[in-house]
Protein backbone atom coordinates (compact mmCIF):
# COMPACT_ATOMS: atom_id res chain seq x y z
CA UNK A 1 0.00 0.00 0.00
CA UNK A 2 2.88 2.37 0.72
CA UNK A 3 4.43 1.71 -2.68
CA UNK A 4 1.06 2.36 -4.31
CA UNK A 5 0.82 5.71 -2.51
CA UNK A 6 4.29 6.67 -3.75
CA UNK A 7 3.51 5.49 -7.27
CA UNK A 8 0.37 7.62 -7.12
CA UNK A 9 2.44 10.81 -6.85
CA UNK A 10 5.44 9.74 -8.98
CA UNK A 11 5.80 11.04 -12.51
CA UNK A 12 6.95 8.86 -15.41
CA UNK A 13 10.56 10.00 -14.90
CA UNK A 14 10.61 9.41 -11.13
CA UNK A 15 11.66 6.19 -9.41
CA UNK A 16 9.90 4.34 -6.58
CA UNK A 17 12.18 1.80 -4.94
CA UNK A 18 11.87 -0.77 -2.17
CA UNK A 19 14.88 -0.37 0.10
CA UNK A 20 14.00 -3.01 2.68
CA UNK A 21 11.15 -5.04 4.13
CA UNK A 22 9.06 -1.96 4.85
CA UNK A 23 11.21 0.85 3.51
CA UNK A 24 10.54 2.65 0.24
CA UNK A 25 12.00 5.67 -1.51
CA UNK A 26 10.66 8.07 -4.11
CA UNK A 27 13.47 9.60 -6.16
CA UNK A 28 12.18 12.68 -7.94
CA UNK A 29 14.12 13.24 -11.14
CA UNK A 30 15.26 16.68 -12.18
CA UNK A 31 15.55 19.93 -10.30
CA UNK A 32 13.19 20.05 -7.34
CA UNK A 33 12.81 22.53 -4.52
CA UNK A 34 11.82 21.92 -0.92
CA UNK A 35 8.21 22.98 -1.49
CA UNK A 36 7.75 20.52 -4.37
CA UNK A 37 9.30 17.69 -2.36
CA UNK A 38 7.07 18.43 0.64
CA UNK A 39 4.01 18.55 -1.63
CA UNK A 40 4.82 15.11 -3.07
CA UNK A 41 5.36 13.64 0.40
CA UNK A 42 2.15 15.19 1.74
CA UNK A 43 0.18 13.80 -1.20
CA UNK A 44 1.71 10.34 -0.69
CA UNK A 45 0.89 10.47 3.02
CA UNK A 46 -2.72 11.42 2.26
CA UNK A 47 -3.00 8.52 -0.22
CA UNK A 48 -1.55 6.08 2.32
CA UNK A 49 -4.11 7.08 4.95
CA UNK A 50 -7.13 6.37 2.74
CA UNK A 51 -8.96 3.26 4.05
CA UNK A 52 -8.15 0.15 2.03
CA UNK A 53 -9.92 -3.15 1.52
CA UNK A 54 -6.46 -4.77 1.86
CA UNK A 55 -6.47 -3.90 5.58
CA UNK A 56 -8.77 -5.16 8.33
CA UNK A 57 -11.81 -2.98 8.96
CA UNK A 58 -10.79 0.09 10.96
CA UNK A 59 -7.05 -0.50 10.46
CA UNK A 60 -4.82 2.22 9.09
CA UNK A 61 -1.27 2.20 7.80
CA UNK A 62 1.32 3.52 10.22
CA UNK A 63 3.94 5.23 8.08
CA UNK A 64 6.92 7.55 8.39
CA UNK A 65 7.63 9.96 5.53
CA UNK A 66 10.99 11.73 5.42
CA UNK A 67 11.59 14.48 2.88
CA UNK A 68 15.12 15.37 2.02
CA UNK A 69 16.96 16.97 -0.87
CA UNK A 70 20.09 15.17 -2.02
CA UNK A 71 23.02 17.54 -1.55
CA UNK A 72 24.74 18.76 -4.72
CA UNK A 73 27.89 16.71 -4.02
CA UNK A 74 28.65 13.57 -2.04
CA UNK A 75 30.46 13.64 1.29
CA UNK A 76 33.73 13.45 -0.68
CA UNK A 77 32.82 16.51 -2.79
CA UNK A 78 32.32 14.48 -5.97
CA UNK A 79 29.29 13.41 -7.98
CA UNK A 80 27.06 10.88 -6.23
CA UNK A 81 27.58 7.20 -7.02
CA UNK A 82 24.70 4.72 -6.69
CA UNK A 83 26.17 3.20 -3.46
CA UNK A 84 26.59 6.71 -2.00
CA UNK A 85 22.94 7.54 -2.74
CA UNK A 86 21.80 4.20 -1.23
CA UNK A 87 23.80 4.80 1.96
CA UNK A 88 22.56 8.38 2.24
CA UNK A 89 18.92 7.34 1.74
CA UNK A 90 19.27 4.63 4.38
CA UNK A 91 20.40 7.26 6.87
CA UNK A 92 17.47 9.50 5.99
CA UNK A 93 15.05 6.62 6.51
CA UNK A 94 16.54 5.90 9.92
CA UNK A 95 15.93 9.54 10.86
CA UNK A 96 12.30 9.27 9.72
CA UNK A 97 11.68 6.23 11.93
CA UNK A 98 12.52 8.35 14.98
CA UNK A 99 9.81 10.88 14.08
CA UNK A 100 6.09 10.51 14.91
CA UNK A 101 4.11 8.31 12.53
CA UNK A 102 1.69 9.52 9.88
CA UNK A 103 3.44 12.84 9.45
CA UNK A 104 5.87 14.27 6.93
CA UNK A 105 9.29 14.74 8.50
CA UNK A 106 11.62 17.28 6.84
CA UNK A 107 15.22 16.10 7.23
CA UNK A 108 17.46 18.71 5.62
CA UNK A 109 15.10 21.29 4.11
Amino acid sequence: LTAAALLGVARDVDTVARMGKAEFALLIDGPVDAASAMKAATQALAKSLVPSDALPVGAQLQVHFAVSLLPEASHEGEAWSAPDVWQWLSGQQHSAKLAPRNRVHAVNL
